[in-house]
């Protein structure tokens, strides 16, 4: 899987849990918007409001709820795919609201409040920006009433401690997700001292229904997006919950299957024979088999695209 569908998919996950993305709001949002929302009707909105222009950009999941007990809003998560920086981010996120105002002209409704929060996590140090920087000074009142104006959250895991990630959210599940995300892209020595704290209530989190779940997503996401060994990790997890350790294996396993299964898929489209794949691969036939229909369809569509 590509290392930018990897944070996708984790990104997705984040942000799918009720409870986490109550928790995260409101430490993110304003004190008097987060006060005068009504979670309780708070809605996974599933319409696809990213397209192909913010596609490579951007990473989205929405909410919808009531404002001061009325008002329909809109809450966007949105995350930053590049490990840079995006240079203009408010004519991207301008862009992606207008889009949804778009749908809502199509769907015939009233438009609904937008609140851009902008996820990043990347590798530079990114400091947000107002929108009137783009244009030249000395824009005088009748000029600015020509431009947009509007804002978006950021939400900067270069902010962030690891104290301060503890401290700030009470869900532990976000707690341990927002870690990862802040660690990724660590040197393989720092983030293996890192694995201890990301894990560190793995007993309390596997007591949860969907513990297993959180567990496993985590341990694919670092298996997947960096090159720290699995058995280094299990070390340091056995160090805090031998348990813990074993529920841990699952994780490992997905991440295992799922590279093995694109490793296959490569050598198919390379013209390899069942045969050498099974060999290289250990996979058995019917899978092979699954995944060389799998291709073929794929290609199939791509020229009738």
């Amino acid at each position: 899987m590509e290392i930018t569908k990897v944070h996708d998919k984790f990104f997705k996950k984040l942000f799918e849990g009720r409870d986490e993305v109550i928790d995260f709001v409101k430490h993110a949002l304003p004190k008097e918007i987060f006060n005068n929302l009504n979670l309780a009707n708070l809605e996974l909105d599933t319409t696809a409001y990213i397209d192909e222009v913010f596609d490579d950009t951007y990473s989205d999941i929405v909410y919808t709820c009531k404002y001061k007990g009325k008002t329909d809003i809109k809450i966007a998560f949105l995350f930053e795919h590049k490990s840079n920086y995006e240079a203009h981010p408010h004519l991207q996120l301008l862009g992606y609201i207008l889009r949804i105002w778009a749908i809502d002209v199509k769907q015939k409704r009233k438009f609904k409040p937008v609140i851009p929060i902008l996820f990043y996590h990347g590798k530079r140090i990114w400091n947000k920006q107002n929108f009137l920087v783009y244009f030249e000074d000395g824009l005088d009142n009748t000029l600015l009433q020509f431009i947009p104006k509007f804002d978006f959250i950021k939400v900067d895991m270069h902010n962030y401690t690891d104290d301060k990630i503890n401290e700030t959210f009470e869900t532990l599940s976000l707690q341990a997700m927002l870690l990862a995300m802040k660690h990724i892209y660590d040197s393989i020595p720092d983030l293996i001292k890192s694995v201890g704290k990301i894990y560190k209530d793995i007993d309390e989190i596997l007591s949860h229904p969907n513990g297993q779940q959180i567990i496993d997503q985590l341990t694919y996401y670092l298996l997947s997006a960096t090159q720290i060994k699995p058995k280094e990790m299990e070390n340091q997890v056995k160090q805090i919950s031998k348990t813990g350790a074993k529920k841990f294996i699952s994780g490992w396993d997905q991440s295992i299957i799922d590279k093995t299964k694109e490793i296959a898929v490569n050598m198919i489209n390379l013209g390899l024979t069942d045969k050498q794949i099974i060999i290289s691969t250990n996979l058995d036939i019917q899978l092979v088999v699954k995944l060389r229909k799998f291709v073929e369809r794929t290609k199939k569509e791509y020229k009738t695209f």
